[in-house]
């Protein structure tokens, strides 16, 4: 029970924020307790708590109460950085009323929304790390006034080029403020961080960590449902008026995510002809348009009752309401994002309600896996590694930030952070340009300097620069004939056959200038063709920690033959699955198909000999043949190519961990005779990418 008198001291302190932060409440939460005092007091502070525990306001109302005055000028004060726009949009909905209520505004600043009010700016700016990026290179004087930052949802980021590119800004923004004599204060929020005080560092400078368990009890359950009309029949059993019957649960507002966008779409087809569901049925993936995402958001939010089928795009705390229950079709690849989607629902209780739907017996132990690892705290994440293509991507944004036109590799390493400058001597950072250049992003200058290429000011002029997000494969608009609204993006449709997009199924009526005409048709509809979204990586770590579920010896390679050829597990992860197997296709009479995360598969039986002895050289040298396939699962980066040799190789051996990945292989022994349950599980493990 919250003691009365921490509430009272917590009042007392917030003066001017506490009404219009925390009155609707019956109480404040634990991190909302525990945020004021460290916050009021200047301090930089990492927040770690579960989703939807408040940590957006128990950072912001002692931070505008700290701020207050100042925020009352002209100019921007506290900056909140989202890591996508939606959750800037969220956000920013959230906090327009108590902040009317102070006299105070926001505004958001995205792709979306990129215009400024210079004569009317904002007391609170709302934004993305690409669109912070745009900020610093093109109004840069507009972000000296900032004296708070919010790195919201870190964990997101965090880890990946989009993550290191925000570290880089953070440095540059200290610059631009403490040109106007103010210390940036930060605080950092997250529902999953494996080791807070490392993350803190990374972005902060000393931060206090304060991590407040509120996790709610998990209550999982797992239903057999090998057809996607399973699913459906399962949900139709369980959706209701609300409450638990006879046992049997019961919800009238259901969020099931699932791994691929055609499935959200299938399922959600299927989920139309069923009586009990009908018209409650919502869709939301990343290949709808961002007008019919948030019309989904929207409309779900404000829904008594229904069932949103959506992928990782709904794994963030944008506010759908309250969620009676989480459905998950398939086991998400990391223990974090099932966190984060137990976390989407089951918000008003203390327990966390969650439903794993598995097609078969190595689906369950994955789940069963990820359960057990979230029970215990323990997020089986990767150690941190630095993805340098990002100082590529900074180059450039500098460059357009300087007033002088010019860039010199001293002055980029300047504004590296600590831990990042030591990898980037001068002569590497000098080897970058001189690539940049040969790639028409930089042109020559004198005494050792750079200007902008044509390549980097056409895209400085498209404000694509500003990204380190993958390529994304251009496309159809696709738009309701009737409404004119604009439902997605496709790759391209057939004429004769429906498609299923929206949740409906559509028929193709005409293409005009890259756009595709619908209209709903009552014909069954075939898979969208949608832009790849790349393949999902599991990590040696949540790996190794599924070998350990199954009851195997950690020092075992399973093995067993099926119908189509014979599979060799190596519980290694994507990244060394991919290694092991272009490795091993060296080998006399390894007829290898494909490694994945868990195995390696053969076309034939495993050859008659023992186990060849793998060399780190061996398999570094396996690693270089694929280097492109491995930039693109490890996140290297879509400017990797432009960074030299020896760092996209230290990048990956980082990542591959090649001697802990020898190590394995050489102290392990095949075990082919396995119990019956275990020969069952690894078969259907056998599938997995």
């Amino acid at each position: 029970m919250t003691n009365e008198c921490e509430i009272a001291a917590m009042r007392g302190a917030l003066t001017r924020t506490w009404f219009p932060f925390f009155a609707r409440f019956s109480r404040p939460r634990g991190v909302q307790l525990a945020a004021h005092e460290p916050l009021l007091a200047g301090e930089d502070v990492v927040f770690c708590s579960p989703t939807a525990s408040g940590k957006t306001e128990a950072v912001l109302a002692p931070l505008i109460e700290r701020h207050l005055d100042r925020a009352r000028g002209t100019a921007p004060q506290i900056l909140i950085v989202c890591p996508t726009r939606a959750l800037v949009n969220d956000t920013l909905r959230r906090l327009e009323p108590p902040l009317a209520r102070l006299g105070l505004t926001a505004h958001r600043r995205t792709g979306d929304h990129a215009v400024l009010n210079r004569k009317h700016p904002p007391n609170l700016l709302i934004t993305t790390p690409e669109s912070l990026d745009s900020l610093l290179v093109r109004h840069t004087r507009f972000l000296s006034t900032v004296r708070a930052v919010v790195l919201d949802e870190l964990h997101i980021l965090d880890g990946s080029p989009r993550g290191d590119q925000l570290r880089l800004l953070m440095e540059r923004l200290r610059r631009v403020t403490a040109r106007s004599g103010g210390r940036l204060q930060g605080a950092i929020t997250s529902a999953t961080i494996a080791a807070p005080a490392d993350l803190g560092a990374r972005y902060l400078h000393e931060p206090t960590p304060i991590l407040v368990a509120d996790t709610p009890r998990l209550e999982s359950r797992w239903v057999h449902c090998p057809r996607p009309g399973d699913v459906i029949l399962t949900l139709d059993k369980i959706y209701g008026r609300g409450g638990e019957r006879a046992g049997a649960v019961r919800a009238r507002k259901i969020l099931v995510f699932v791994n691929r966008r055609n499935d959200v779409e299938t399922l959600a087809g299927l989920a139309h002809r069923f009586g009990r569901l009908g018209e409650r049925v919502f869709t939301h993936h990343g290949s709808l348009s961002r007008e019919e995402r948030e019309r989904v958001e929207e409309r779900f939010l404000s829904a008594p009752s229904g069932v949103c089928f959506a992928t990782m795009t709904l794994e963030l705390g944008i506010d759908i309401g309250d969620i009676d229950l989480v459905v998950m079709v398939e086991p998400p690849t990391s223990v974090a994002a099932f966190l984060q989607r137990v976390g989407r629902g089951n918000r008003r209780t203390e327990r966390a309600r969650v439903l794993g739907c598995y097609r078969d017996r190595g689906d369950k132990a994955r789940f069963e896996h990820l359960a057990a690892s979230a029970a215990k705290g323990d997020l089986l994440a990767p150690p941190y590694v630095f993805r340098s293509s990002v100082v590529a991507q900074q180059v450039g944004s500098l460059l357009m930030q300087s007033r002088d036109g010019w860039i010199a590799p001293k002055v980029v390493r300047e504004r590296l952070p600590a831990d990042v400058a030591p990898i980037w001597s001068e002569e590497l950072l000098t080897d970058l340009m001189e690539r940049m250049r040969r790639s028409d992003w930089l042109v020559q200058a004198r005494f050792g300097r750079y200007q902008p290429g044509p390549k980097l000011i056409r895209s400085h002029r498209l404000g694509t620069m500003h990204a380190n997000l993958p390529h994304e494969v251009g496309g159809l608009e696709v738009v309701d004939e009737d409404t004119g609204q604009v439902l997605g993006q496709v790759r391209g449709a057939k004429s004769d056959q429906p498609m299923a997009l929206a949740g409906r199924s559509r028929r193709v009526l005409r293409e005009a200038e890259g756009r595709l005409y619908v209209s709903s048709s009552p014909h069954e509809a075939q898979e969208a063709d949608f832009a790849p979204r790349g393949r999902q990586v599991i990590t040696w770590e949540t790996a190794r920690g599924l070998l350990g579920t199954l009851d195997l010896p950690a020092n075992t390679l399973p093995y067993l033959e099926t119908n189509e050829g014979s599979a060799l597990f190596h519980f290694a992860g994507s990244l060394a699955g991919e290694v092991l197997a272009q490795h091993l296709r060296r080998l006399s009479g390894w007829q290898v198909l494909r490694g994945s995360a868990l195995a390696i598969l053969l076309e034939a039986p495993l050859p008659r000999a023992p186990l060849p002895v793998l060399t780190e050289s061996g398999l570094l040298s396996a690693a270089e043949e694929i280097e492109k396939k491995l930039a693109k699962l490890a996140e290297a980066g879509p400017f990797s190519a432009l960074v030299p040799d020896r760092l996209r190789r230290d990048l990956l051996e980082s990542i591959l961990a090649i001697p802990r990945l020898t190590a394995m292989w050489n102290a392990s022994e095949l075990a082919a005779e396995l119990a019956p349950k275990k020969l069952a599980i690894l078969a259907d493990l056998a599938k997995v990418r």
